[in-house]
């Protein structure tokens, strides 16, 4: 059995829910009569940024461009709507591993900067013990490319500030509210 914690129907009103919400952010700042340029330029640029989550097919384009993407389309979205609402009492778990998994990569990347610092300090430019290129080798995975839970990081780049956020419709309150178990 495949255990889901969301509902198809729940995301899926988020997702409209959520681009309602962009969308009149957006109008707002187009139409503002004191609006700049400047203003209609953020406008803009928060469209095109927010576009990706709400076309999975751009989603899924943007992860063939950006290699290394691990999750889901459906999976980001789940992440984003449990930011989201992580006041929620069906949400507050899920949060909390969502943070200590982005706090795993922060420590490990820490650990492997300072692995590439004690490398570098003991061996200088030598080659590796076991063959590799040693510090040359080691610096070159202190990078994202390595973060194995970096598109939780992403999430914030989509989360807006709480009073924007849509309420939980009685439909959504329903489908989350309970796990979902089903046959495959």
């Amino acid at each position: 059995a495949v255990v889901s914690t969301q509902s198809t129907g729940a995301r899926k009103l988020f997702v409209a829910s959520y681009k309602n919400v962009i969308e009149n952010a957006c109008r707002t700042l187009r139409n503002n009569s004191d609006s700049d340029e400047e203003r209609r330029m953020e406008a803009d640029e928060m469209e095109d940024r927010f576009s990706y989550i709400f076309d999975s097919t751009k989603f899924v384009e943007s992860s063939k461009l950006q290699q290394g993407r691990q999750l889901t389309y459906e999976a980001f979205i789940g992440a984003l709507m449990i930011t989201c609402y992580n006041r929620e009492p069906r949400f507050t778990v899920p949060y909390a591993i969502i943070q200590n998994l982005i706090d795993m990569d922060i420590f490990l990347s820490k650990w492997r900067f300072a692995h590439v610092m004690m490398v570098k300090r003991i061996i200088g430019g030598k080659p590796g013990t076991g063959g590799s290129g040693g510090y040359t080798y080691l610096r070159s995975t202190v990078s994202d490319r390595y973060m194995p839970f970096k598109d939780l990081f992403e999430v914030s780049t989509f989360v807006i500030p709480t009073q924007m956020v849509p309420a939980l419709t009685p439909i959504m309150i329903t489908e989350i509210s309970d796990i979902y178990v089903s046959r495959d």
